[in-house]
């Protein structure tokens, strides 16, 4: 059998050609250079802890216009938080793009007093009950590691108290609520793959919550308590990827 130049060169350029695809499909799939792939669906646990400032002042309201700062306290709770989480990943080459949502009991709590121009008493009670957040991801995958940042919406459940009381002008006046807040958090980490399905991962969030205000009138006068909420969290997580 006799081949021409012509056929073996066309040979030659079909082998290669097939050659650099293959090798390009294996730079943008990692499964096929040996590395984990973090595409697709997740679940997982969380532990880790938290702390957080309240800020609560009462404010004169009969001129809406100028309201006077009776005074106020600021606390800082802290405690631990335990929780779940699931999301879902999409990888192109090293890039990671995805979601997460999570929900964690918080237990960080706080009491504290203090005596506001030496004529009021404000006692504020603080409770961090439970937070979630629905948050977008951005990484980057290097081998088994994972750097990412985060942000999106948060939701917090969180009971303030606040008192207070006065000797010069008679007065004892108590506050209580207890609501899911609004707000928005953002962050970074690090992930790392254990095997093709678990992995470990350390987060950092910040958020910071809608403020609140809580009219009410006393002694014939127009007043209102302003809430001023932050909260920061660092966990641990286990996942498993399917």
């Amino acid at each position: 059998m006799h081949f021409s130049h012509r056929g073996v060169g066309l040979a030659i350029g079909m082998a290669l050609i097939a050659t650099a695809a293959q090798a390009g499909d294996d730079r943008s799939n990692p499964t096929a250079l040996g590395e984990p792939s973090w595409r697709g669906f997740y679940l997982g646990a969380n532990l880790g802890y938290g702390w957080a400032s309240t800020n609560a002042h009462q404010f004169d309201m009969n001129n809406p216009a100028q309201p006077i700062d009776v005074g106020g306290v600021t606390i800082s709770p802290r405690g631990a938080t335990v929780g779940v989480q699931a999301g879902y990943n999409y990888q192109v080459g090293n890039f990671v793009l995805g979601g997460e949502a999570d929900f964690g009991y918080l237990a960080a709590s706080k009491k504290d007093t203090e005596l506001f121009q030496g004529l009021a008493t404000i006692h504020l009670d603080t409770m961090y009950k439970s937070i979630a957040t629905a948050r977008l991801t951005a990484g980057y995958a290097i081998s088994s590691l994972l750097i990412y940042a985060t942000a999106g919406p948060a939701l917090a459940d969180i009971e303030d108290s606040y008192h207070n009381t006065s000797g010069f002008i008679p007065m004892d006046f108590r506050a209580t609520a207890s609501r899911w807040t609004p707000g928005a958090a953002f962050g970074g980490g690090l992930q790392y793959a254990l095997d093709d399905h678990w992995s470990v991962k350390s987060e950092y969030l910040y958020a910071r919550f809608r403020d609140l205000k809580t009219p009410f009138t006393l002694s014939g006068e127009s007043s209102s308590i302003t809430y001023k909420h932050e909260l920061q969290v660092v966990r641990a997580s286990l996942n498993y990827r399917f």
